[in-house]
């Protein structure tokens, strides 16, 4: 079970269909212990001047982070991802210039 907090002033969701793009895909199949899940950080609806975002995610016990890739929107951005209890904290900085994007890709995990 994956939950997402957003502080940021836009409109975002995890997709579990790693296709580029929003497909909504919000529930995963069933999966066994070992099972690595892809998913992507997605906006929902059009960014402007976006220079960073900062979220949470959440899991269940059993479930570890393994890393984090930024992507689309993001790519190049310098992110800094942390644990913090029940999860991962991951802030990413858009050094040096702002974007515009509609429902793309920010990163994956």
């Amino acid at each position: 079970m994956l939950g997402l907090a957003i502080s940021a002033s836009a409109q975002m969701a995890l997709d579990l269909d790693t296709e580029k793009g929003d497909q909504a895909v919000r529930e995963a199949k069933a999966t066994k212990t070992g099972d690595i899940v892809t998913v992507q950080l997605v906006s929902t609806v059009p960014v402007q001047d976006l220079v960073g975002v900062e979220v949470d995610i959440k899991f269940d016990s059993g479930v570890a982070f393994k890393g984090f890739k930024a992507e689309g929107l993001l790519r190049g951005a310098m992110p800094l991802p942390r644990p913090v209890p029940g999860g991962v904290n991951i802030a990413v900085a858009i050094m040096g210039s702002r974007a515009l994007l509609t429902s793309r890709q920010l990163w994956e995990s």
